[in-house]
């Protein structure tokens, strides 16, 4: 599990535990005349299965958006974005929303960020 993750509740109904960050590294490059860099990954639930259409939102250092999307049917998404040091935001309903702080983007480089993300339980 890395730091700065911070795991919120989706609801104020449910609780969210177990939230863990399989990959957060640079995997490549992107080509020599590149200004951006690029975050990509999929995102999957405890055992591994794939969560489709999750809301994954970009937040720059003052936590103003810069860009989401929704990931795609097979939980997989793709940003490309400025230099700069970001929060991202995972969300989706039945799921606990989990934020990534202090994810570096350089230019050029490629980040390969792999979440699991749980589901949110009631208690």
């Amino acid at each position: 599990i890395m730091s700065g993750c911070v795991v919120q509740k989706a609801t104020s109904k449910g609780r969210c535990d177990g939230y863990k960050v399989l990959r957060n590294e640079t995997t490549g490059t992107l080509s020599d005349e590149a200004s951006q860099g690029m975050i990509y990954g999929v995102t999957l639930e405890s055992q591994g299965v794939i969560v489709p259409y999750m809301d994954v939102v970009v937040l720059d250092s003052t936590g103003k958006q810069v860009t989401g999307i929704t990931s795609g049917s097979f939980g997989e998404y793709k940003i490309q974005l400025e230099p700069g040091t970001y929060q991202v935001k995972f969300n989706r309903v039945g799921y606990c929303m989990i934020t990534l702080k202090d994810i570096i983007v350089s230019k050029g480089e490629i980040r390969e960020l792999i979440v699991i993300v749980p589901e949110q339980t009631t208690h």
